[in-house]
């Protein structure tokens, strides 16, 4: 019995640690920001800007630090656009590249949706520039009610950055325009915001009547690849659409885009299943091996756990052709998991994002995801429980080198959680959301060098929780605390230590691990502490 209990305080001593980030510096408090967004961002130059976006006022709050961390400049911001009264302003994303911060907004003009750019000085905090960068035809009742309940995708603008280089991509998404040529246009710039390309997802023969619009990769200034799912006819009552997917490829200086059509890519599982269960997206480039990656996830939601079934896909973007498909398995992860929680509970994650290595090497995260109903079903609505996270590692040569199980379970009141949704979560250009306190439930993942990280908030008994086959279910996070994991290929259950060290007793601090900022040049974490007593928040420089 003794050696027993031996054993396990070893156990838990190599599950939760008290070892910490070295703090370099903390900057002064302020209070908890009001209901809005924020971004941190580490210059060049040494400087370190915290932006803060409003909601209510659509006013933008700029504080920049010095290489000493001292705050220099603080300003507010007033775009044109508030003064106009846009509505339903939504942040597509937010960068910094040589001294310049580009902010892209999406808002409406009596129901007409528009596409807004902002550029500001990162060292002064001057609105240099304020452009509208397009719009799309105002949509009437019954088109919004096709595209809420049909299968007619929303109207609306995407974004995506190239992580290597800065240059991007906007997609125009005109669900409803009379011309089928004219329902997506893609337009290409480079990091200083200069247009490479632009032209419209063309449908061959006309084939397509509606096309959705999947997610993109942006390979340097060379060259745009926008995945599409396109339905070739409306849906009928009880019969799923003819579906298929399509990659559109826009060339620097080129008018017009090339379409592949990918048939081999199947979008069903046995034919009980219709395409409308299957989630396609999350591509990334690998400039190493020159592959386009897509990641497809099979959904069966039919029991309170969610059930994936994922593949990776490879594609030659110079022979136009799929090179592999890769069943993306969890047998080290799933037995740690039957071990901890029992045959009852084996592990099935969502995958959530790719992350690609310099060289090639790569790194998929997941997370386990259930529903659940408070009442009944015809009366109360689900709520989602974003659970255990897991990340498996790859090879160049997409050889699985090792896998973690990290278990979590996080209640989210009004947000609803699938494969892929934390995908802008979790990309260098979103903008954290404040003011809800869910968003302190999600992780965040971090490559530094020769190491990668996992960051969460939790409360500090979990640790011993989870090695008895329990965790607790986080609903409030006022006894939460901040955490990392050291990922190891050698180790399925890594040790998880106090990014701040371990707080006093009756103390918890927590940060905003969506909002940190990583310099490479530097190995500098930058991220925002809470102090959960006083509610108070201030900047943390951390050395990894």
């Amino acid at each position: 019995m003794k050696r027993s209990f031996i054993l396990f305080l070893l156990i838990l001593l190599h599950t939760i640690g008290y070892g910490q980030f070295k703090t370099i510096a903390e900057g002064p408090e302020f209070k908890e920001p009001g209901r809005g967004r924020g971004k941190i961002f580490q210059l060049k130059n040494g400087n370190t800007v915290f932006i803060q976006i409003f909601t209510d006022e659509d006013d933008i709050e700029f504080r920049m630090y010095g290489p000493n961390h001292k705050q220099k400049v603080e300003k507010f911001i007033k775009p044109a656009y508030e003064k106009d009264k846009l509505k339903y302003c939504n942040a597509l994303g937010m960068f910094e590249n040589n001294g310049k911060i580009t902010y892209l907004i999406s808002a409406q003009d009596s129901k007409v949706p528009k596409l807004i750019r902002l550029i500001i000085d990162a060292n002064t905090g001057e609105l240099e520039k304020e452009e509208q960068l397009g719009e799309l035809i105002k949509e009437t009742v019954s088109q919004l009610s096709v595209g809420m309940y049909g299968n007619v995708p929303a109207a609306g603008f995407y974004f995506k950055k190239d992580e290597n280089s800065n240059n991007y991509a906007i997609v125009l998404m005109n669900s409803f325009a009379s011309d089928q040529n004219k329902r997506i246009e893609i337009v290409h710039y480079t990091a200083d915001n200069k247009e490479i390309s632009r032209s419209y997802y063309t449908t061959p023969h006309e084939r397509y009547k509606y096309m959705r619009y999947l997610d993109m990769v942006v390979i340097g200034d060379e060259k745009v690849e926008v995945l599409a799912r396109a339905a070739t006819s409306d849906r009928t009552k009880g019969k799923d659409l003819d579906q298929e997917l399509v990659l559109a490829e826009l060339i620097k200086g080129s008018s017009k885009v090339e379409l592949t059509e990918l048939p081999d890519i199947n979008m069903t599982s046995g034919n009980k299943n219709k395409s409308s269960d299957f989630y396609f997206g999350l591509m990334s480039y690998n400039p190493v091996t020159n592959r386009i990656m897509l990641i497809s996830s099979y959904e069966d939601d039919d029991n309170e756990h969610h059930v994936y079934a994922n593949n990776l896909i490879t594609f030659d973007p110079d022979k136009k052709k799929i090179d592999k498909t890769l069943e993306l398995t969890m047998d080290k992860v799933n037995e740690k998991a039957v071990e901890l929680f029992g045959k009852k509970r084996p592990y099935t994650g969502a995958p959530q994002n790719i992350y690609i290595n310099a060289d090639g090497s790569y790194s998929i995260v997941f997370e386990a995801i259930r529903k659940v109903v408070s009442g009944p079903k015809d009366r109360f609505p689900f709520f989602y429980i974003p659970g255990h996270i897991a990340i498996s590692n790859y090879d160049k040569t997409d050889k699985q080198t090792g896998s973690a199980l990290m278990p979590a379970d996080y209640f989210l009141i009004d947000i609803v959680v699938h494969p892929f949704s934390m995908l802008s979560k979790q990309n260098s250009t979103h903008t954290t959301l404040f003011g809800d306190r869910d968003e302190f439930k999600f992780f965040n993942y971090l490559r530094a060098k020769d190491k990668s990280y996992i960051m969460v908030n939790d409360v500090a008994e979990n640790a011993e929780d989870m090695l008895k086959g329990d965790v607790t279910t986080i609903r409030g996070v006022g006894d939460c605390d901040a955490f990392y994991y050291d990922i190891l290929d050698s180790d399925i259950l890594p040790k998880r230590k106090f990014i701040f060290g371990q707080p006093e007793r009756k103390k918890h601090v927590m940060h905003l691990p969506s909002i940190a900022s990583y310099d490479a040049a530097t190995n500098v974490y930058v991220t925002l502490k809470l102090d959960i007593d006083s509610k108070k928040y201030k900047l943390v420089w951390m050395q990894l």
